[in-house]
Protein backbone atom coordinates (compact mmCIF):
# COMPACT_ATOMS: atom_id res chain seq x y z
CA UNK A 1 0.00 0.00 0.00
CA UNK A 2 1.31 3.77 -0.51
CA UNK A 3 0.47 6.81 -0.07
CA UNK A 4 2.37 10.02 -2.10
CA UNK A 5 5.13 7.55 -3.39
CA UNK A 6 5.83 6.48 0.32
CA UNK A 7 5.50 2.31 1.27
CA UNK A 8 2.92 2.29 4.30
CA UNK A 9 3.62 -1.22 4.89
CA UNK A 10 7.35 -0.68 5.12
CA UNK A 11 6.85 2.42 7.78
CA UNK A 12 4.79 0.57 10.14
CA UNK A 13 6.94 -2.46 9.81
CA UNK A 14 10.09 -0.23 10.68
CA UNK A 15 8.08 1.77 13.45
CA UNK A 16 7.16 -1.90 15.06
CA UNK A 17 10.81 -3.03 14.86
CA UNK A 18 11.87 0.44 15.96
CA UNK A 19 9.54 0.21 19.25
CA UNK A 20 10.29 -3.38 19.93
CA UNK A 21 14.35 -2.82 20.01
CA UNK A 22 13.81 -0.11 22.09
CA UNK A 23 11.11 -1.97 24.60
CA UNK A 24 13.31 -4.94 24.50
CA UNK A 25 16.49 -2.65 25.33
CA UNK A 26 14.65 -1.24 28.33
CA UNK A 27 13.88 -3.76 29.67
CA UNK A 28 17.27 -5.76 29.88
CA UNK A 29 18.25 -2.36 30.88
CA UNK A 30 15.91 -2.70 34.04
CA UNK A 31 17.71 -6.16 35.09
CA UNK A 32 20.85 -5.24 34.40
CA UNK A 33 20.60 -2.07 36.37
CA UNK A 34 17.66 -2.70 38.58
CA UNK A 35 16.67 -6.25 38.91
CA UNK A 36 19.62 -7.99 39.13
CA UNK A 37 21.71 -5.35 42.05
CA UNK A 38 17.79 -5.60 43.78
CA UNK A 39 17.83 -9.65 43.92
CA UNK A 40 21.39 -9.60 45.20
CA UNK A 41 21.16 -6.52 47.60
CA UNK A 42 17.76 -8.48 49.37
CA UNK A 43 18.86 -12.37 48.79
CA UNK A 44 22.00 -10.92 50.76
CA UNK A 45 20.43 -9.74 53.69
CA UNK A 46 20.12 -12.51 56.43
CA UNK A 47 16.71 -11.48 57.49
CA UNK A 48 14.62 -11.89 54.40
CA UNK A 49 12.54 -14.61 54.27
CA UNK A 50 10.82 -13.22 50.49
CA UNK A 51 10.12 -10.33 48.45
CA UNK A 52 8.18 -9.40 45.25
CA UNK A 53 8.40 -6.35 43.60
CA UNK A 54 5.38 -4.66 42.02
CA UNK A 55 4.94 -1.93 39.03
CA UNK A 56 2.35 0.47 39.44
CA UNK A 57 2.23 4.06 37.58
CA UNK A 58 3.44 5.72 40.33
CA UNK A 59 6.41 3.06 40.70
CA UNK A 60 7.48 0.55 42.51
CA UNK A 61 6.26 -1.51 45.54
CA UNK A 62 8.60 -3.68 47.22
CA UNK A 63 6.88 -6.53 49.81
CA UNK A 64 9.43 -7.77 52.12
CA UNK A 65 8.28 -10.77 54.10
CA UNK A 66 11.18 -10.15 57.23
CA UNK A 67 12.43 -13.47 59.40
CA UNK A 68 12.71 -12.13 63.24
CA UNK A 69 14.90 -9.03 63.84
CA UNK A 70 16.19 -7.30 67.03
CA UNK A 71 15.76 -3.96 66.00
CA UNK A 72 12.84 -3.27 63.33
CA UNK A 73 14.25 0.29 63.03
CA UNK A 74 17.98 -0.26 62.20
CA UNK A 75 16.56 -3.21 59.81
CA UNK A 76 14.14 -1.05 57.88
CA UNK A 77 16.69 1.70 57.33
CA UNK A 78 19.12 -0.82 55.94
CA UNK A 79 16.67 -2.54 53.48
CA UNK A 80 14.84 1.10 52.45
CA UNK A 81 18.81 2.89 51.78
CA UNK A 82 19.71 -0.21 49.97
CA UNK A 83 16.71 -0.16 47.83
CA UNK A 84 16.97 2.87 47.21
CA UNK A 85 20.29 3.27 46.13
CA UNK A 86 19.40 0.30 43.64
CA UNK A 87 15.58 1.95 42.55
CA UNK A 88 16.37 5.17 43.08
CA UNK A 89 12.70 7.42 42.77
CA UNK A 90 10.83 4.32 41.13
CA UNK A 91 10.87 3.10 44.84
CA UNK A 92 7.65 4.38 45.83
CA UNK A 93 6.44 1.90 48.73
CA UNK A 94 8.34 -0.82 51.05
CA UNK A 95 5.66 -2.94 52.80
CA UNK A 96 7.12 -5.04 55.60
CA UNK A 97 5.35 -8.61 56.29
CA UNK A 98 5.82 -10.80 59.52
CA UNK A 99 3.99 -13.69 60.95
CA UNK A 100 1.59 -11.97 63.06
CA UNK A 101 -1.48 -13.86 65.13
CA UNK A 102 -4.47 -12.53 66.57
CA UNK A 103 -3.59 -11.99 69.66
CA UNK A 104 -0.56 -9.24 68.51
CA UNK A 105 -3.22 -7.73 66.15
CA UNK A 106 -4.75 -7.34 69.20
CA UNK A 107 -2.46 -5.85 71.72
CA UNK A 108 -1.35 -3.71 68.58
CA UNK A 109 -5.02 -2.47 68.11
CA UNK A 110 -5.29 -1.27 71.93
CA UNK A 111 -1.70 0.12 71.57
CA UNK A 112 -2.39 1.99 68.01
CA UNK A 113 -4.19 4.97 69.45
CA UNK A 114 -1.78 6.38 71.78
CA UNK A 115 1.19 5.99 68.54
CA UNK A 116 -1.28 8.01 66.45
CA UNK A 117 -1.88 10.23 69.75
CA UNK A 118 1.87 10.36 69.98
CA UNK A 119 2.31 11.53 66.42
CA UNK A 120 -0.50 14.35 66.48
CA UNK A 121 1.00 15.54 70.19
CA UNK A 122 4.66 14.77 70.79
CA UNK A 123 3.91 12.84 73.87
CA UNK A 124 6.01 9.75 72.78
CA UNK A 125 6.58 9.18 76.72
CA UNK A 126 3.00 8.32 77.20
CA UNK A 127 2.80 6.46 74.02
CA UNK A 128 5.96 4.46 75.44
CA UNK A 129 4.40 3.66 78.90
CA UNK A 130 0.88 2.16 77.06
CA UNK A 131 3.26 0.15 75.27
CA UNK A 132 5.12 -1.25 77.87
CA UNK A 133 1.59 -1.88 79.85
CA UNK A 134 -0.33 -3.32 77.05
CA UNK A 135 3.12 -6.17 76.53
CA UNK A 136 3.15 -6.69 80.03
CA UNK A 137 -0.54 -7.62 80.22
CA UNK A 138 -0.15 -9.80 77.12
CA UNK A 139 2.50 -11.45 78.50
CA UNK A 140 4.61 -11.06 74.77
CA UNK A 141 8.03 -12.10 74.99
CA UNK A 142 9.63 -9.04 74.19
CA UNK A 143 8.33 -6.05 72.40
CA UNK A 144 10.38 -2.96 71.07
CA UNK A 145 9.06 0.91 70.37
CA UNK A 146 11.36 3.17 68.47
CA UNK A 147 10.71 6.94 66.66
CA UNK A 148 12.73 8.66 64.92
CA UNK A 149 12.04 12.00 62.61
CA UNK A 150 10.21 9.78 60.09
CA UNK A 151 8.29 7.07 61.68
CA UNK A 152 6.96 5.13 64.85
CA UNK A 153 8.42 1.70 64.66
CA UNK A 154 6.60 -1.36 66.83
CA UNK A 155 7.43 -4.84 67.15
CA UNK A 156 5.68 -7.29 69.20
CA UNK A 157 6.93 -10.53 69.75
CA UNK A 158 5.36 -13.83 71.16
CA UNK A 159 6.32 -17.43 70.76
CA UNK A 160 7.27 -17.85 67.26
CA UNK A 161 5.02 -15.09 65.80
CA UNK A 162 6.02 -11.38 65.43
CA UNK A 163 4.30 -8.37 64.65
CA UNK A 164 5.97 -5.58 62.73
CA UNK A 165 4.08 -2.05 62.32
CA UNK A 166 5.86 1.33 61.03
CA UNK A 167 3.30 4.26 61.77
CA UNK A 168 4.77 7.31 59.17
CA UNK A 169 4.90 10.80 61.47
CA UNK A 170 4.20 12.37 57.94
CA UNK A 171 0.54 11.92 59.11
CA UNK A 172 0.30 15.23 61.42
CA UNK A 173 2.65 18.20 62.29
CA UNK A 174 3.75 16.79 65.88
CA UNK A 175 3.65 19.24 68.63
CA UNK A 176 7.08 18.25 70.09
CA UNK A 177 10.01 16.67 68.24
CA UNK A 178 11.43 12.90 68.82
CA UNK A 179 13.97 12.82 70.87
CA UNK A 180 17.52 12.05 69.30
CA UNK A 181 18.78 12.98 65.87
CA UNK A 182 16.33 14.40 63.80
CA UNK A 183 17.69 16.20 60.70
CA UNK A 184 19.04 13.66 57.73
CA UNK A 185 17.04 10.68 59.67
CA UNK A 186 20.29 9.85 61.57
CA UNK A 187 21.10 7.09 63.43
CA UNK A 188 19.94 8.11 66.70
CA UNK A 189 16.11 7.69 67.90
CA UNK A 190 14.14 6.83 70.56
CA UNK A 191 13.41 3.44 71.89
CA UNK A 192 11.66 1.48 74.52
CA UNK A 193 11.07 -2.01 75.46
CA UNK A 194 12.66 -4.40 77.33
CA UNK A 195 15.36 -5.62 74.98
Amino acid sequence: MKYRGLNISVIVAAFAITLGAIMGMKYLAFKAQVEKPLNEFLRGSRVVKSYSVTESKEGFELDITLDEVDDLRATYLELRDGARAIMGDRLKTIVIKDTRTRELENVYYRVHFAIYEAIFTGSFQNMARLVDAEARIARLDRYRVRVDGDNVYLQLHKGRAYLYEIVPRGLAQPAAPAPGPVPGGGTGGAGAGPW
